[in-house]
């Protein structure tokens, strides 16, 4: 179970089976709508990769030194593998806040904008 931003990263939606693609699917970091022009959807796109590439390289391996270092003892878990095996995603996000329109599967709930009323009882057999 994950519990994120109020958008769906790129890496957070890969983990999860959602798709991301650039080229229509802004970093939410980044001021530009889903209409973008070239230079956009360029910079888009390469930053896309950066982040995948420096968390892969960087951050990830990082995390993975800490991990070895408090638990000499143990085995430490490939957190790459360990992500991409999440099979739920609970998003603060919203169309209407800061993620926008973008596909999403049914193992990702959007939580923002929920109302939160009593319950009213289910009918029939489950």
């Amino acid at each position: 179970q994950w519990f994120s931003t109020p958008f769906l990263l790129p890496w957070y939606a890969t983990g999860l089976g959602a798709p991301v693609n650039p080229a229509y699917m802004p970093i939410p970091l980044l001021p530009y709508a889903q209409k973008m022009n070239f230079k956009e959807r360029l910079i888009n796109t390469l930053l896309t990769i950066i982040f995948f590439l420096g968390r892969k390289f960087l951050i990830i391996p990082s995390v993975e030194k800490m991990i070895a270092e408090e638990f000499p003892d143990e085995s430490v878990t490939d957190l790459d593998e360990f992500a991409n095996t999440a099979a739920l995603g609970i998003n603060w996000g919203s169309p209407f806040l800061a993620d926008g329109l973008r596909p999403v599967l049914p193992n990702v709930i959007q939580g923002s904008l929920m109302s939160c009323v009593k319950p009213s009882p289910l009918e029939g057999e489950l």
